[in-house]
């Protein structure tokens, strides 16, 4: 019976061309980018809001879905960690030429990519939408404490940062998951 091909760093590097991480690197801009705007909007909302255009501001509900948008952020980032890295297993790797496991290395690292900062985009969007709900009945005016649900937002901006997919990380993140 002959030995499996092996997985190596030269394989990886070939595969993991400068158009490659280039469309990894404007879908992760993307995905940051949209949340950041959508903030931005809402603080000019905010900017330009006059007091005696408040409705009548009950922070009932934004304590009940600030509480339910705290819940999902954790479970949203635990879940992001914890899939992302199951996403890059050896396992899933399926084929006999080196050259295909390394294509098929890299559409796992992009799923895993996008399964990180996928979850926390939805929640960034979620505490976003409370922010702007807080706004528009006057709500964030009486109580700025409603602003911590945007720290989701900076949470998001925070870990694509970290993760931006640069050629060494891909590389070494490629190398520590499919290459024993």
């Amino acid at each position: 019976m002959a030995n499996p091909p092996i997985l190596t760093r030269m394989y990886l590097e070939k595969a993991l061309t400068p158009e490659y991480l280039r469309i990894l690197a404007v879908i992760r801009i993307a995905i940051i980018i949209g949340a950041a705007f959508f903030l931005l909007v809402v603080f000019f909302i905010y900017s330009i809001r006059t007091p005696d255009s408040f409705n009548n501001p009950d922070p009932d509900i934004l304590d009940i879905l600030s509480i339910v948008h705290a819940v999902f952020a954790i479970s949203s980032l635990g879940a992001a960690f914890f899939i992302s890295r199951r996403m890059l297993r050896k396992e899933r790797l399926i084929g006999e030429k080196p050259e295909h496991l390394a294509s098929q290395a890299l559409s796992l690292y992009r799923i895993s990519s996008l399964l990180l900062v996928v979850p926390i985009e939805g929640a960034a969007f979620f505490g976003i939408a409370l922010c702007l709900n807080g706004v528009m009945n006057g709500t964030m005016a009486l109580y700025p404490i409603y602003w911590l649900n945007a720290l989701t937002t900076g949470l998001l901006i925070l870990i694509g940062y970290v993760t931006f997919p640069t050629r060494e990380r891909v590389l070494a993140a490629l190398e520590s998951a499919l290459i024993q």
